[in-house]
């Protein structure tokens, strides 16, 4: 029997975007969901500077 084991790779992209208006109330799942067009139109637009894309910093120390 061969078994299939999952991985999960968690990764960061950090960009500067300053015509961007966060919805601070939302949680991070729908925070995505509704900012994901928006997001692309940022990534798509010169003029937003790549700052990091790599590994997700490991916030699990916490507890």
């Amino acid at each position: 029997m061969i078994y299939m084991e999952l991985e999960f790779l968690d990764l960061a992209l950090i960009i500067r975007a300053t015509d961007m208006i966060l919805h601070y109330d939302l949680k991070d799942e729908a925070l995505f969901l509704n900012l994901k067009t928006e997001i692309l139109l940022l990534l798509n637009d010169k003029k937003n500077e790549v700052i990091f894309f790599g590994m997700a910093p490991d916030n699990t120390a916490d507890g």
